[in-house]
């Protein structure tokens, strides 16, 4: 999903993946933890080190978070744009907000605000979900004078 190039040409200092199946839980529980890595660097040669430690964690996964409708805040506005006599009579956008987050999402691309409202809420999930992703990311701990480690 995500990798943060290290100091070294060719080398990577934080990883983020997504694993997936059946034997999943076990796998992941296997290798969570410091782990000893022996072998040469290939970035480093002529280094003496050969024992290399590497952590691994795990983080959640974005699809357990649950949303809840009576956290959804939904508003009626008018469109705007082009559209003659609908756009200016009729509240059909819809403006969807996660209350618990505060993100917002407005949608007039139906004339119909049932559909404006699916369309918000579908919207609405998707930027959620990826602001949780960006969330977990490690790059998030950087703030360019010092690392997370």
């Amino acid at each position: 999903m995500q990798k943060i190039a290290g100091d070294e040409n060719g080398s990577v200092e934080t990883a983020l993946l997504s694993i997936e199946g059946d034997q999943t839980l076990s796998f992941v529980a296997s290798w969570i933890g410091t782990i000893q890595w022996i072998g040469e660097s290939e970035i480093r040669k002529d280094h003496k080190r050969k024992n290399w430690y590497i952590g691994i964690f795990e983080v959640g996964n974005a699809t357990d978070m649950e949303i809840k409708d009576s956290d959804i805040s939904y508003q009626a506005m008018r469109s705007s744009g082009a559209g003659g006599q609908h756009v200016n009579k009729v509240s059909s956008a819809i403006r969807a907000t996660h209350l618990p987050t505060g993100i917002q999402v407005v949608t007039m691309d139906s004339r119909s605000q049932h559909q404006n409202k699916k369309l918000a809420y579908e919207r609405l999930l998707v930027k959620i979900h990826d602001k949780h992703l960006e969330a977990l990311k490690p790059m998030n701990c950087l703030n360019g004078k010092t690392r997370c480690r």
